[in-house]
């Protein structure tokens, strides 16, 4: 499970420093969002849904 922890920490970062932003297609957004939630980023993965949800609506 540590490897786990590492990958989200390092996704967290590279999410961090693309502004916010990670291009995955709205099929990868939840996945990713689950995976940073449980691993202590649950800022960025509210961040995540946010940013799906609006795109939805346009």
């Amino acid at each position: 499970m540590r490897y786990l922890s590492h990958n989200a920490t390092r996704l967290a970062h590279l999410i961090r420093m693309n502004q916010g932003r990670l291009t995955t297609g709205f099929l990868g957004t939840p996945y990713l969002c689950e995976a940073l939630s449980v691993n202590r980023h649950k800022e960025l993965a509210c961040l995540k849904a946010e940013q799906h949800a609006r795109k939805k609506r346009v």
